[in-house]
């Protein structure tokens, strides 16, 4: 495996496998589900406008502690997300304590969403020292009269309250519980969208979320009048949710997504069989099938679906669907960090100079790997805190591994770490507006499921695989440049292209990706004089230049502003870094021209 695989390999052995059969169209999975949705109960107190129970004619109830134990003692060490909310209010259920303590800490991550009314101080209190560990609290709105518009039922002051409260006692326990508050946008609350994210306290652990609606599949009456829905054509387009994850309703039946919301595509029960049977039950491979056979238009589940279904999910690569943890949590919780896509297969962290990770213990040790994105500091120091806890300081020079050891108390539970760099640094005042994000590191790869990566995959790892250009080592430097044709005359001023023919023999890439790109380019000297034109037009690499690879690349070249007899001499160089012909005898090429 090269070292450009190895760092592509963003999913653990098992989600490899469920996106190994997910791609080869197994009708029959065998790895065990990664992301399970479990109701605890479809009973609420609110009718919001936007939620199809108005519309669900299933039987109202609640899970019992029974059955719960029965789904979490065979998904543990095998699930990875869990959410114990699909359509209800989690608090509503008086054994939801009990469904916590017994769910928590066993190497997943438990979540749920509430509408805060039953957020008393008793059960905030109850909440911030269990070991849950993530909360998202909906709210859509603080404004009086948008929220009764939209949360049907509700009790606005009593919910604010109740919020504020629950955040005051947060940060009063330093609880390790991560919090989101969202809205949801639609065309009643899209004016308060900046009001409603300033409201809140953002701080370590608390985080707000602006969430898109989603219109079930066009099965709610009315509910194309609440948004604009981007509805794209699922012909030919197979959807990745049946390969990656279940469903499980308060009374045991499992459907395949979210848009079941009353069941209409029933693929078992818990009750009478197990989850692996369902998993992989005639029902469930019905449904791989005619997903398969390009039939989604035949259900009513996907043919009015308006969530991209391949290739692209909110941004999210489809490699990374199969990562539930770091869909689900980069989703709700992004503090200090940028997402950047490379390639379709691989999602690259950009962050800021203060960052915050959520990363899911799996009694093993966390690994990162990291990358210096500064080009004005060849090493960084990182600050890393554990919840509010110290844990060290890191010199992050170039491509660095970071070991950080999980403390007992903490073991299995979902952690939250907080960064800190010594320096950053920004494009906006580099490269003419190019970039206007602070920039810090670029977090190439987040190791939890056990897996060490040996030094000398990363040690000497280019960062220009991950779509940046590093510094060249002059003893890593060796490039053949060939030039086919090259006119013998130039006009004044003129401009012609060139057509330059590369091959790298060296052992880094060359390309023009930022901070440190490679151009070529060219001097013009009088003949048996000094430099005319020192430094000529700089052409990018269009594309990047691997080791043995040979490539044709075009540049620009201007003639002097006098007519004479030149010396034409054509080289590369590396910004901000240095000219190659400072360190290969091979350059300059050099051309007698005639400028008229």
């Amino acid at each position: 495996m090269s070292i450009e695989d190895s760092f592509q390999m963003k999913l653990s052995p098992g989600q490899e496998a469920l996106f190994n059969s997910y791609m080869n169209r197994d009708l029959e999975v065998m790895q065990f589900p990664k992301y399970l949705v479990i109701e605890t109960t479809n009973a609420c107190n609110l009718k919001c406008i936007m939620c199809p129970r108005v519309d669900m004619t299933r039987k109202v109830g609640f899970m019992d502690f029974g059955l719960f134990k029965k789904i979490i003692d065979e998904a543990a060490g095998k699930a990875e997300f869990i959410y114990l909310h699909f359509f209800g209010e989690p608090l509503l259920n008086k054994d939801i304590f009990k469904f916590i303590d017994y769910a928590c800490g066993k190497c997943m991550t438990i979540a749920f969403s509430t509408n805060a009314t039953f957020l008393t101080k008793e059960i905030s209190e109850d909440l911030l020292k269990s070991q849950l560990d993530f909360l998202i609290i909906s709210m859509d709105s603080i404004n009086k009269s948008t929220y009764d518009k939209i949360r049907i039922n509700g009790d606005f002051e009593t919910t604010i309250k109740n919020i504020e409260n629950f955040l005051a006692k947060h940060e009063e326990l330093k609880s390790t519980l991560n919090v989101s508050i969202q809205i949801i946008r639609m065309n009643q609350n899209e004016t308060e969208i900046d009001e409603f994210t300033s409201k809140w306290d953002i701080r370590s652990g608390i985080n707000v979320v602006v969430k898109g609606l989603h219109d079930y599949a066009n099965q709610v009456k009315g509910i194309n009048q609440l948004a604009a829905f981007n509805q794209p054509d699922i012909a030919g387009r197979v959807c990745a949710d049946i390969w990656r994850g279940l469903v499980i309703g308060w009374d045991g039946v499992v459907v395949p997504c979210c848009n079941d919301f009353d069941y209409k595509n029933i693929l078992g029960n818990i009750r009478v069989a197990t989850l692996s049977d369902v998993w992989n039950s005639t029902e469930m491979k019905k449904l791989r099938q005619q997903q398969v056979d390009g039939k989604q238009k035949d259900n009513v589940l996907c043919r009015g679906c308006s969530i991209p279904i391949e290739d692209n999910l909110h941004g999210k690569s489809l490699y990374s669907v199969f990562n539930p943890e770091r869909l689900e949590l980069h989703s709700y919780f992004n503090s200090g960090l940028y997402d950047l896509e490379i390639t379709p297969d691989r999602a690259l962290l950009w962050t800021r100079k203060e960052f915050e990770l959520l990363i899911q213990d799996k009694q093993k040790d966390i690994r990162l790997v990291i990358a210096n994105a500064n080009p004005h500091k060849e090493t960084l120091q990182l600050s890393i805190k554990l919840f509010d806890k110290d844990t060290g300081k890191f010199d992050v020079h170039g491509v660095t591994e970071i070991v950080l050891a999980t403390p007992q108390e903490y073991k299995g539970r979902l952690l939250r770490y907080h960064f800190e760099l010594s320096d950053d640094f920004s494009y906006d005042e580099l490269y003419h507006n190019h970039d206007k994000r602070r920039l810090g590191l670029i977090i190439i790869d987040i190791v939890n499921y056990g897996h060490t990566i040996p030094r000398s995959m990363y040690e000497n790892f280019d960062l220009s695989l991950v779509g940046i250009q590093s510094r060249i080592n002059p003893e890593n430097l060796s490039i053949e440049v060939n030039i086919p044709l090259i006119p013998d005359s130039f006009h004044i001023n003129e401009k012609k292209e060139v057509k330059v023919i590369l091959k790298n023999k060296g052992t880094r890439v060359l390309s023009s990706f930022m901070p440190f790109p490679v151009f070529l380019s060219y001097h013009w000297k009088e003949t048996d004089h000094d430099f005319l034109i020192s430094e000529g037009i700089r052409s990018q690499l269009n594309k990047p230049l691997r080791p043995s690879e040979e490539k044709e690349f075009v540049m620009t070249v201007q003639a002097p502003a006098k007519a004479g007899k030149f010396e034409l001499q054509i080289t590369l160089v590396q910004e901000n870094n240095y000219w190659f012909e400072n360190h290969l005898r091979s350059l300059p090429l050099s051309f007698p021209i005639d400028v008229l």
